[in-house]
């Protein structure tokens, strides 16, 4: 089995998702950003962890986490595992059911 389609597509996921957390991190660490101003406690721990660890580490687990978040649901969806379906999309369907669901104004009342 060839896998290179498959390892080119995780290092670009990989730079995707560390390019948007870069760009997310740089929001909520400006001066006067909504993070800092609601969740303090919340930046004031990032910090510490940035401080200990380095902006490039976190970043990368950060990123690392994300992608296996992302790959179990979308085996999940596959395998049919979910009630509806949160990364794929359902034959004939261009987005996941979750957002197409989400925007007709139906939510599962078992979550809320």
């Amino acid at each position: 089995m060839d896998t290179n389609a498959l390892k080119r597509f995780a290092q670009e996921a990989r730079q995707s998702l560390r390019q948007s957390i870069q760009t997310k991190l740089a929001v909520v660490l400006a001066e006067d950003s909504l993070a800092r101003r609601e969740s303090q406690r919340a930046v004031r721990q990032l910090e510490t962890q940035l401080r200990a660890d380095g902006e490039d580490r976190v970043v990368e687990q950060v990123a690392y986490t994300w992608f296996n978040r992302f790959t179990a649901l979308q085996f999940m969806d596959m395998k049919d595992y979910n009630r509806v379906r949160v990364i794929a999309a359902a034959e004939g369907k261009t987005r996941p059911e979750v957002l197409a669901d989400a925007s007709a104004g139906v939510f599962d009342q078992a979550i809320i």
